[in-house]
């Protein structure tokens, strides 16, 4: 059952425009080792730039209409479908470093509860919390290209987080995910009440 669920998941729509993203956030890094052939050098036009992120929408051509992101990645036809580029710039402002607590889901927790009360933010993305937001903070773990997205995998099935689509600001029809504390979690709770009481005795 698990073999089957990985493998479903990573034959959807959702999926490949995963994919492409993180093959258009690689072609920097490319370019900079001096890997990237001269022929692809024109890609880098769509690289994100720095400290953005970049999102994937695969659409149907005449309608606009986005693919339904859990079917599968065959429905995704060049002859009939467009792939829409956007790119979400990181939040204004200088963003306060942190000491890491030694747990990177109490970090995590921690991170999210202060973005959330951020009053500059109406909602806090998913891509840009993990891919930007956290190494800002200055979390070391957050370097690991893999442990920020095993953390939210894990927080969202585990309760501590909860998704939702948001339309962007910018462009309304490119649905941004957008994730927040679910502050009923018995787990949420206590992180944060250790987390304040932390900061109590720092400023006593």
């Amino acid at each position: 059952m698990d073999d089957l669920r990985s493998w479903d998941d990573s034959q959807t729509i959702s999926a490949l425009e995963l994919e492409l993203e993180n093959a258009l956030e690689a072609l920097a890094e490319l370019d900079q080792r001096s890997e990237l052939p001269p022929a692809l050098r024109p890609l880098l036009a769509l690289v994100p730039p720095e400290g953005a992120s970049v999102h994937i929408s695969l659409r149907q051509r005449a309608s606009g209409r986005q693919l339904r992101r859990g079917a599968p990645r065959q429905e995704w036809r060049p002859q009939v479908c467009g792939a829409w580029v956007v790119y979400e710039a990181p939040q204004p402002g200088i963003l306060p470093r942190s000491e890491s607590s030694g747990s990177p889901l109490a970090d995590f927790v921690l991170a999210l509860d202060h973005a959330e009360r951020d009053p500059h933010l109406s909602f806090v993305s998913l891509k840009w919390f993990r891919d930007v937001y956290l190494l800002k903070r200055g979390f070391a773990w957050a370097e690991d290209p893999d442990l920020p997205r095993r953390l939210v995998q894990e927080a969202t099935e585990s309760g501590v987080l909860l998704t939702h689509k948001v339309p962007n600001p910018k462009q309304p029809e490119f649905p941004v995910t957008s994730i927040r504390l679910n502050r009923q979690n018995a787990e949420v709770l206590r992180l944060l009440e250790n987390g304040a009481h932390k900061a109590r005795e720092t400023t006593q």
